[in-house]
């Protein structure tokens, strides 16, 4: 019987199996550390978080195991297609999250746009992103990813497909306007 190494063990905790990226319970890790620097350093940071559009349709038409190769080729274009600085996450189901240092958010509504093309012109499906941008007003990680994810909220009730941006008073960024 073989006996996993305490650093095998974190690994396996900290990574989701199917794609590889790391999970949640690091995304919560990676993000306090970032957090906290852009607060003490003044310094840019940016959040994507990001669905597959209609992904139960495609897992009850093709199957599971289409569904989880599915994911896996995404989560690869994704992996591909962000800058080294950043941080990759699958948050969860369909979801993925990127934490994004040093960034505006004119430039992480770019990087979201980027990515959406990516993945529908190399696995032929679409995806949702809202992006979230930290501010003076913004208080804790946690109304970061609550601003996230409400800018996807909004990105799919506006006909998925698109990105859309928050700012801490829940309107509509400008920059991501024109995306």
């Amino acid at each position: 019987m073989g006996y996993r190494s305490v650093e095998e063990t974190r690994s396996i905790s900290l990574h989701d199996p199917l794609t590889g990226l790391a999970n949640r319970r690091s995304m919560v890790i990676h993000l306090e550390k970032r957090f906290e620097e852009a607060r003490r350093y003044e310094g840019k940071l940016s959040l994507i978080m990001l669905d597959i559009d209609h992904f139960k349709k495609y897992n009850d038409t093709h199957g599971h195991v289409a569904g989880d190769k599915m994911l896996a080729k995404v989560a690869n274009v994704l992996q591909r297609e962000i800058r080294s600085a950043d941080l990759l996450f699958r948050y969860g189901g369909e979801e993925f999250l990127a934490i994004l240092p040093h960034t505006d958010m004119t430039m992480a509504c770019e990087a979201a746009e980027r990515l959406r093309m990516a993945v529908e012109s190399d696995v032929g499906v679409t995806i949702s992103l809202g992006v979230a941008s930290c501010r003076e007003t913004i208080e804790d990680k946690e109304s970061l990813v609550s601003l996230a994810d409400d800018a996807l909220y909004r990105a799919k009730q506006k006909g998925r497909n698109r990105v859309e941006g928050a700012f801490d008073n829940a309107r509509v960024c400008n920059c991501c306007a024109g995306i």
